[in-house]
């Protein structure tokens, strides 16, 4: 939810302003349509909210300690394997240092945050890699925000708006969930790296001519923006 919530915002932010009343009609139908189609396993896991809100209970406190101690179990891996123990490498190592209740039935647990999964399985170089990643697509974002106001790039901008708010939604969601290998995120940096080319040559240096020869503007908008 806090995801959704956060792709939604940045969606906001970017939105064109030429789009702005088909965003907010499109918001209420997205928020019926969920209302209506959301799945019944959603609202069942939606209940847990209001159970841990309520008071004490057990089984929640059990589910809800089992997620701090299984990111106490990555950040131990990764300072005794800084380099990394290779992608899945938590769920067989969490039996050598969980204790069977924390465990699944399966004898293992998984990963459930992404940011984590990258320190601890890929280790120091793989998160730098990752971080580097995520530092070049919210600059990218960042240098293309302002073509919400323009309205010759409509098309460009709302695509950046789309792209940014599936980036918002895998970074808020990795808190909770391993969206390492999630396709959101993979083709989320493709479209963006697509997007951030496409703005980088929408005006196209033309090089001086000899003299002698006709003049011609300096800048020049690229074709398909033509």
């Amino acid at each position: 939810v806090l995801a959704f919530l956060a792709g939604g915002l940045v969606f906001w932010y970017l939105k064109p302003t030429a789009y702005r009343r088909l965003f907010y009609a499109g918001a209420a139908v997205g928020v019926l349509a969920v209302a209506y189609l959301g799945h019944a396993a959603f609202w069942e896991r939606m209940s847990t909210i209001r159970e841990a809100t309520a008071g004490y209970t057990e089984e929640v406190d059990t589910s809800a300690r089992s997620r701090w101690v299984l990111a106490e179990l990555q950040l131990r891996v990764a300072a005794d394997h800084p380099f990394g123990v290779g992608h899945r490498g938590i769920v067989p190592l969490s039996k050598l240092y969980l204790p069977d209740e924390y465990l699944a039935a399966q004898g293992g647990r998984s990963s459930h945050n992404t940011y984590l999964t990258v320190l601890s399985e890929q280790g120091l170089p793989g998160t730098l890699i990752f971080g580097a990643l995520m530092l070049w697509a919210l600059r990218c974002i960042w240098r293309m925000r302002d073509l919400r106001h323009r309205p010759e790039v409509t098309r460009l901008s709302g695509q950046v708006a789309a792209v940014a708010a599936m980036l918002a939604v895998a970074a808020v969601g990795g808190l909770g969930v391993d969206y390492l290998k999630a396709e959101v995120q993979i083709w989320a940096i493709a479209l963006l790296t697509v997007l951030s080319t496409a703005h980088s040559t929408m005006y196209t240096v033309v090089e001086p001519r000899p003299v002698g020869e006709p003049a011609v503007e300096e800048m020049r908008p690229a074709r398909w923006f033509g």
